[in-house]
């Protein structure tokens, strides 16, 4: 176990140093220039002389080598300084990003809860009645669950309860009831998945031999079920939810963009816009570390759930 612990620890650095290279070098792809970016939204009208301009380069270390900016952050990175954004001169890229997390966490943490709450016992339910109607009416919202943008589903949520119920604010957190609807655009999404792969995981697991072999002694049904094949059927959920963990990551983007949400979702997007280098960067590098993180340690709960799998 300790031996397969590091080998995926030093996978997950490479994985780490790959990702951190790559977002630099498309950041520094990206057309236009940052301080121009900031001179013109927010310079109100003053020109500037090119010996100026070049000076605020040199303030940011623009003008470096591009290998000289990329040893630099990663230093700062390593260090815990994750630098100064351009577009909020004097703001700590640390500070905005703490200050952003709060609502991220807090509406995939609710959504996720909320979907595990509700689809592991309706995938559950939906196996062990195969082909009735709660079965197909599970199987069909879990198709749409899927098949639809959430970006749509959102969308058609503020045109119900903001527009024609006007039951919650359509934007913002100004109050708790701003959190309901996105996080009912994220608990759907991941309901779609986990209750599709519960029900199809479990189906597989009632046809096994051992549960053949479970039902000819004489065991209960709901024993069968409950102790044999539910734990044996979890393993496949339990890597959903890892790889799930790591969308709702991304799609709070989409979401908070929707909902107007003060969360890391947005903060990218508008760091991306105005080319603000450090904070994207960081944004991207802290959610890398996370995805490993949740990734190890689901690999790790296997032989938690399962005591048949030995990792040597």
């Amino acid at each position: 176990m300790a031996r397969y612990t590091v080998a995926r620890l030093a996978e997950g650095l490479v994985v780490l140093l790959l990702i951190s290279v790559a977002t630099f070098l498309i950041m520094r792809l990206l057309p236009g220039d940052p301080v121009m970016i900031l001179l013109g939204e927010g310079g109100g009208g003053i020109r500037m002389s090119e010996e100026q301009i070049e000076a605020i380069h040199r303030r940011w270390g623009l003008d470096d080598p591009w290998h000289v900016q990329y040893l630099l952050w990663v230093k700062n990175m390593f260090t815990g300084n994750f630098g100064v954004s351009i577009f909020r001169p004097g703001v700590p890229v640390r500070e905005m990003i703490f200050e952003a997390i709060p609502v991220t966490f807090n509406i995939s943490a609710a959504g996720l809860i909320i979907a595990l709450a509700l689809a592991i016992p309706m995938g559950i339910m939906a196996a062990t009645k195969r082909n009735s109607l709660f079965d197909y009416a599970a199987t069909i919202f879990s198709t749409l669950g899927v098949a639809l943008p959430n970006f749509w589903i959102a969308l058609m949520l503020i045109v119900l309860f903001s527009l024609v119920l006007k039951w919650l604010p359509p934007f913002g957190l100004h109050s708790w009831k701003g959190y309901i609807m996105p996080v009912m655009v994220i608990a759907t999404l991941q309901m779609a998945v986990i209750m599709r792969v519960t029900r199809g995981s479990l189906i597989e697991e009632l046809g096994e031999d051992y549960v053949r072999t479970a039902r000819a002694k004489g065991l209960a049904e709901r024993r069968v079920i409950g102790i044999h094949a539910i734990r044996n059927a979890l393993l496949p959920v339990v890597t959903v939810i890892g790889v799930q963990f790591a969308y709702i990551l991304s799609g709070t983007i989409i979401v908070e963009t929707v909902f107007a949400l003060p969360g890391i979702g947005r903060l990218f997007t508008d760091s991306v816009l105005h080319l603000d280098y450090q904070v994207v960067q960081s944004i991207v590098f802290l959610l890398a570390v996370i995805v490993v993180v949740v990734n190890l340690l689901t690999d790790l709960t296997y032989a938690l759930i399962d005591p048949r799998i030995r990792i040597e």
